[in-house]
């Protein structure tokens, strides 16, 4: 295991919790702009194309991919693929703040820490680190961040998928 990888998912981790994407089902809600915005403030630098969409109709609701190219164009893409928002909460029902991220025991406690919230933070940190090490391969790889899992909404996964090119294929879950 290396030390400095897993710090920096636990501290990336912390923030996307405390960024209290909670959407609500309405378009409004999520905001996570301010989920995006972190991710590509990490990601910058590090060698990858990224790019951020915000659909028309719902601002606020951006989605982020960010892609390590390969060397052959013919090659699929592996695409990591997820969520950055979160259910809403009622705060009396937890022990501990929900959006505190807090690190209690070598655990990270709050909303999205064991749903996608911990699998975004872990895939933008091996993305990273693939990338300024150079390990591209023949497929192009590829994180797309969309708000919201929500099939029908038109800031989903899909519509993302849609405006960046990306092709995908059954979510394995």
């Amino acid at each position: 295991m290396n030390d400095a990888l897993t710090a920096q998912t636990v501290e990336l981790l912390q923030q996307l919790i405390r960024n209290q994407c909670v959407n609500d089902g309405t378009v409004a809600s999520g905001q996570e702009v301010r989920t995006s915005d972190v991710l590509r403030g990490y990601l910058e630098g590090s060698g990858l194309d990224i790019e951020v969409y915000e659909p028309d109709g719902a601002p606020g609701r951006k989605s982020l991919v960010a892609r390590i190219q390969g060397s052959d164009p013919t090659a699929p893409t592996l695409c990591l693929m997820g969520h950055t928002d979160v259910v809403p909460v009622t705060p009396a029902n937890w022990t501990r703040d929900p959006f505190g991220g807090e690190l209690v025991n070598g655990e990270v406690w709050g909303r999205g820490a064991i749903d996608m919230l911990n699998l975004t933070a872990s895939q933008a940190v091996a993305l990273k680190a693939l990338a300024r090490r150079g390990c591209a391969r023949a497929a192009r790889w590829s994180i797309s961040r969309a708000p919201t899992r929500r099939p029908a909404a038109p800031w989903a996964p899909a519509t993302c998928a849609s405006a960046t090119g990306i092709r995908c294929g059954p979510t394995i879950c």
